[in-house]
């Protein structure tokens, strides 16, 4: 009898071929809806932070990385945008080059 492991979660694109060729039977559904995409996207996205912060690896810097590539595609926002509005912040607000940790506020 073959049993089944359920995943139920957003996997890179070649992961079902991948599973294939292992010899296992990928069940899996293509999601063409953009608001449930954009849900599992953030999901996703949660997961790969959750996994950075357990293991420190840059597998998972590469991971959160690729999960931000898509939303910034499902958003329609290009790369050199992206990267301009994050200029402006860090222009308004610094960067963590100097790693400030903010301690008390007085009032």
């Amino acid at each position: 009898m073959k049993r089944n492991t359920e995943k139920m979660k957003l996997v890179r694109d070649r992961i079902p071929e991948i599973i294939q060729k292992s010899g296992k039977i990928p069940e899996y559904e293509v999601i063409t809806d953009e608001r449930v995409f954009e849900n599992l996207l953030n999901q996703k996205l949660t997961e790969e932070v959750k996994e950075y912060l357990a293991s420190g690896n840059i597998e998972e810097v590469c991971d959160i990385l690729e999960v931000l590539y898509a939303i910034m595609d499902i958003k329609k926002w290009d790369a050199g945008y992206v990267e301009d509005k994050r200029r402006e912040k860090a222009q308004l607000n610094g960067s963590f080059e100097r790693r400030v940790l903010l301690k008390k506020v007085w009032e």
